[in-house]
């Protein structure tokens, strides 16, 4: 499965990874004049819900992989 030094390290690559988009974005979107500015924070990082769904998806492909090598693959 997964050590907890490989989901520290999942989570630090998201979580520059947002930090560098976050800037990016932030240079190079036009701005709107007349509409007026929202930010509400949230409960959870945009890092933190990239690990969740990286995991989510490693998961779900390692149960298949596994499942494939036991001969229950179902081809379609």
């Amino acid at each position: 499965m997964f050590t907890e030094d490989k989901v520290t390290e999942l989570f630090c690559m998201a979580d520059d990874f947002c930090k560098f988009f976050d800037e990016m974005t932030e240079k190079y979107t036009l701005k709107s004049e007349n509409k007026r500015p929202y930010h509400r924070d949230s409960t959870m990082s945009k890092a933190e819900i990239m690990l969740i769904m990286m995991c989510c998806i490693l998961y779900v492909s390692e149960k298949n992989r596994a499942s494939m090598y036991k001969g229950h693959w179902i081809h379609s």
